[in-house]
């Protein structure tokens, strides 16, 4: 974002900031976690950055402009792989599921979050990766019926 990348943590604890001009990094402050496998897939959104759960039980938001980490309010699903990838179209970021049965929506412009429930494929490892066409989002089956 701008001349940081920011690393959300899969089985890191914390969230990585570099910045590429000065050549420092550091740690935000505002969210630790030990538990492994908890994010797989984030995308950029302005001066956000925001991360879908994998293992993890929350929607992690990264404001890289005031460096701030938080979860988005009211999301809670203690579920194991449930995102693997996403996309953004405008200020939403789709992801598509891997072993969930719904489709995730994050608006990163009003911090809200919704479902798009009776996603019919079943099982786990669905889709892959995904890209967004336009306001299409194509998402390339693992192991998706």
């Amino acid at each position: 974002v701008g001349h940081k990348v920011i690393a959300v943590p899969c089985s890191a604890e914390g969230v990585l900031v570099v910045d590429a001009v000065s050549g420092t990094w550091s740690m935000l402050s505002g969210y630790s976690d030990s538990t492994p496998m908890k994010f797989t897939t984030c995308a950029a959104v302005g001066h956000r950055v925001v991360a879908v759960p994998f293992g993890a039980s929350g929607i992690l938001v990264v404001d890289s402009a005031i460096n701030d980490v938080f979860l988005l309010p009211g999301y809670s699903d203690k579920a194991a792989d449930k995102y693997y990838t996403s996309a953004v179209v405008g200020s939403k970021i789709i992801a598509v599921p891997d072993s969930s049965e719904d489709i995730l929506v994050v608006d990163a412009a009003s911090d809200t979050w919704y479902t798009l429930a009776g996603f019919a494929t079943q099982g786990d490892f669905k889709y892959g990766t995904s890209a967004a066409v336009g306001s299409i989002v194509i998402a390339v089956p693992r192991y998706a019926d």
